[in-house]
């Protein structure tokens, strides 16, 4: 597990700097991933995303995330990461949207990659 946990610290480092070179190379070419009811498929979708994301929604901003559970499959092949994650303004820290987020992780020639995404927002109280 601690491997995956490693990843996954991997992850949040390269998604603060929004490197997108990096994050392709532990994304998987097949990985799937949704945002409530739209799902994209194949690395080009994921880093047409992540792009977007990561360079017009976020340009300045940062983000949080808390996990709630990281696990490894008995033959640790497979792996996944649940928790939340918080997207907050650059000029006064306040966040703008909060996600529930599974990650589900594969073992890749011994690197862990991505293999699918889902981000859900909970509901408006």
């Amino acid at each position: 597990m601690k491997s995956l946990e490693k990843a996954w610290d991997d992850l949040i480092e390269i998604a603060t700097r929004k490197d997108l070179e990096a994050v392709s190379k532990i994304v998987l070419d097949d990985i799937v991933l949704s945002v409530d009811t739209q799902v994209w498929t194949g690395k080009a979708g994921y880093m047409g995303v992540a792009e977007v994301f990561w360079h017009k929604k976020l340009p300045d901003g940062r983000f949080i995330s808390k996990n709630e559970k990281i696990e490894v499959s008995k033959d640790g092949s497979l792996g996944y990461v649940f928790g939340t994650h918080s997207f907050l303004k650059a000029e006064d820290n306040s966040v703008f949207e909060h996600v529930h987020h599974l990650y589900v992780w594969r073992k890749h020639e011994c690197t862990w990659k991505m293999a699918a995404i889902h981000i859900s927002h909970p509901p408006k109280q």
